[in-house]
This record gives structure tokens, sequence and C-alpha cells, in this order.
């Protein structure tokens, strides 16, 4: 995918509909801002049924009745499909409506690892939750409400995602002592890489009677040992002139005065 995230507008969630048909919904849309294009309808994509269904977790005939009701909501726009020069029939290309100026982010990578159910839940809490603190603290009942489902089947969907360490869950404690309104965090998803731990060597492996290391250069070893008999004719410089100095300035092979200050 070219982006971690892709966005969702607000209208798919207030929405009235079943979980495979939310799946659906979110998947197309997702692979419409990642591949897809813009027309005077709204935004295009081509996607094969079978690559909707292995995303989404359901089979290819529920991929067809979903996208027939999809369309008729409104969330889909057109559905059609050619036929080749060999007679075959091609590939379905869903037009979807405009996002709009109300939408919300959903991240990829947490939204591969939920079923259709789950993904209506955490799509929901990504629309109710802040910008800046990316957390929300709505209760269990206005959540069930929104979504249409059950307090308690609410109440285990959102254990599943605290265990699959999609959100975080934090008790609030109030001034009396009593428990106020839960507050839930959103967590990011951030792509990263491990470094390796350098090989540790011992004393006998870092002396002076190993020459070359494999790891270095040839180039950079020739340098080094040019240096170091760059070095040691120097060292041998400054004792010569030592031998032949006379007074605080010396004269040395006829070379002019040598001041021992500067060195």
């Amino acid at each position: 995918m070219k982006f971690s995230y892709y966005y969702l507008p607000n209208s798919l969630v207030e929405k009235k509909m079943l979980p495979s048909d939310f799946a659906v919904a979110a998947f197309l849309y997702s692979m419409a801002q990642a591949y897809g294009n813009k027309n005077l309808y709204g935004i295009y994509v081509k996607v094969k049924q079978t690559t909707i269904a292995e995303a989404c977790g359901i089979s290819v005939e529920s991929v067809a009745r979903a996208t027939k009701r999809l369309i008729t909501s409104g969330v889909i726009i057109s559905r059609e499909r050619c036929v080749k020069a060999n007679r075959h029939l091609s590939t379905y290309t869903y037009t979807l409506a405009e996002i709009g100026s109300r939408f919300f982010r959903v991240d990829r990578k947490a939204a591969k690892r939920l079923t259709a159910k789950e993904l209506r839940c955490y799509c929901a809490f990504c629309k109710c939750k802040q910008n800046s603190s990316k957390m929300f603290f709505h209760s269990y009942s206005d959540l069930a409400k929104m979504l249409g489902m059950k307090r308690s089947e609410l109440m285990a969907i959102v254990d599943k995602l605290i265990s699959l360490k999609v959100i975080h869950k934090r008790y609030q404690v109030t001034s009396c002592g009593d428990f106020g309104e839960n507050r839930y965090y959103i967590f990011e998803f951030v792509t990263g890489h491990i470094r390796k731990k350098c090989k540790k060597r011992t004393a006998a492996q870092s002396g002076p009677h190993k020459t070359h290391n494999p790891a270095t250069p040839r180039k950079s070893l020739n340098l080094h040992k040019f240096y170091h008999h760059l070095g040691n004719l120097s060292r041998g410089y400054v004792k010569n002139c030592e031998k032949n100095r006379v007074g605080p300035h010396f004269m040395f092979k006829g070379r002019g005065n040598f001041d021992r200050s500067y060195l």
C-alpha cells in the first residue's frame, strides 16, 4: 500500500448496515485511495470479488449481495464490468461516493487484524476520538446506540480490541472515590526496525597481532599504515632536531631556523 492509513466518511458509520457491508465499503475506500482515480461521480477502483472476499473474511456470494445493498444505500454509485475481446467478462469497476469534508482516519495495519464486527466498532471509535489526544470517553450505552448493537456484545468486542492492543482502556476515579467514565486511546502502528547488537570482541581479537579485519576495506587499511608510517617519520625528525639544537633557535641541515615552540 502507498499509505499506512486511509480515510472514511462519517456518514458510513452513521448509516445502519450489516458488518459485512461495512467491511466491503471500507475495503473499497482503502483500495480507491491507494490505487483508484477520480471521475465526475466520485472515485473508482477495479477490484476482483475474490480479493474483496479474502480481505473481508466472507464468501464471494456475500460480497455480491453486500455490493447490491451498498448501491441501494448510495455508498456505491455504480458497479460496471465490460466484455473482453475473447467474450469473457472483465473485473468489476466500483465507483464510490466522494468522502466530503466530514471524515476520519483509519490505520491499515490495525484494520487488517480485525473481523467485520470489530472493524465497524474500531472505525466508530476512530470517528469519536479527539484529533489532538486520540482519546474518546463515550459510555457503552452511547456507543451501543450509535452502532445499533447490544451493550453486552459491544463490551465483548471492546475487550477483544484491548487484547489485540488496538485500543487502550484507562479507568477514571473521581475525587469522591467513585469510578467515572472510562477513557479509551487509539493506538497507531509505527513502522520501525530492530538494530542488531555488535559482536563483542575479546582482548586477544583486538590486540596488535591482528593485522587486518575482513570487514575493513583494503584501501582504508593501506591509508592507516601510511599515516602510521608518516607519524613515525615526524617523530624521528623531531629527535634529530633535538640532537642538533643550539640555543633557543637552532639550525638543521642548512634549512633555516626551527622553533621548538611550534611542536
